[in-house]
């Protein structure tokens, strides 16, 4: 690995003959520090002549590669192979360097796991893998909570009343795509586009129902990894079709006092039998989907708890 970032930082091949071996001196200045160069002379004579041929070349390449790992990332972060030398960051010592790099990596991670368990929550709920579901959330259930169109609670009676509903003939299939995570500390929060697809029967033609939606999350870092602790759906706007056009009649929605933005997730799901608040989050109504979003920032920041309409706190 060391001979292929050696080799790509002079921008030279082994099999170009000497064309690195007129860099020796830049090499020195670009790649090792006295007290390396020193260490390094003691491993290997060969770094104490010029190299004259393709042999001396891959000596001394091989004598780089066994400088410990720990100094030689410290002199690859200083390397000009990462273009840095016009850049700011140029100035910044390579151990320093070093150190903002592994906190960008330890972010990326943290957003990608996080992107997973979204992901894979939807997947399990759709796939009733109640188990599977109730493990991407926090172990303990006081700290959860769940505000969506046919439930309010924590996640052990949203793991319950997903299982009820499954078994009641009511199956829905969820995308979602995980756009934005902020996170601070051991605290996290998600955004993520998305919509909810059930199919539903009415006169005996069949019907598919869509809700567009953004699905907004509150996670906290566990020994367990990341967990989430809430789960709360912006409603944008649903269709109503008939899976064969020609088959469908006009369906009378009943519109008194149905939201716009979830006029069909409230007409399907009372149909059978749910009660659905007319008072979540939606774009018909863009102060709430302020209020909740202020709501998640504040407690993200350093917010005490969120006390939501029905008295819970966060």
């Amino acid at each position: 690995m060391a001979c292929l970032l050696a080799s790509e930082h002079y921008n030279t091949s082994i099999g170009s003959g000497g064309v690195l071996g007129g860099n020796k001196a830049e090499l020195d200045r670009e790649v090792l520090k006295p007290g390396l160069r020193a260490r390094l002379s003691r491993r290997s004579a060969v770094y104490n002549r010029s190299p004259s041929s393709e042999s001396d070349v891959c000596e001394m390449l091989l004598a780089l590669s066994r400088v410990p790992r720990r100094s030689l990332r410290s002199r690859i972060l200083s390397a000009r192979y990462f273009n840095r030398s016009s850049s700011s960051t140029a100035l910044i010592p390579p151990r320093i360097r070093a150190k903002m790099d592994s906190q960008r990596l330890e972010h990326v991670l943290d957003d990608l796991e996080i992107k997973s368990l979204l992901i894979r929550e939807r997947y399990y709920r759709d796939t009733c893998q109640w188990d599977k579901l109730r493990s991407c959330y926090h172990p303990d259930a006081s700290k959860t909570f769940i505000d969506i169109s046919w439930f309010t609670g924590d996640i052990d009676g949203f793991v319950t009343g997903s299982r009820a509903m499954s078994q009641g003939g009511v199956g829905a299939i969820h995308t979602i795509n995980p756009v934005e995570v902020t996170i601070h500390g051991n605290k996290a929060l998600s955004e993520s586009t998305g919509n909810i697809q059930i199919r539903t029967q009415h006169e005996g033609q069949e019907y598919d129902l869509v809700s567009w939606t953004r699905f907004i999350s509150r996670l906290a870092r566990t020994p367990h990894g990341w967990k989430l602790l809430t789960l709360d759906v912006i409603y944008d706007r649903d269709t109503l079709t008939s899976v064969v056009p020609t088959q469908g009649s006009v369906i009378k929605l009943n519109d008194l006092g149905r939201r716009k933005s979830y006029r069909c997730v409230s007409w399907v799901l009372s149909e059978r039998g749910f009660q659905i608040k007319q008072s979540l989050p939606g774009t018909d109504w863009p102060e709430s989907i302020t209020n909740l979003m202020n709501s998640a920032n504040h407690w993200l920041t350093g917010g005490d708890g969120v006390i939501k309409a029905d008295g819970l706190v966060l």
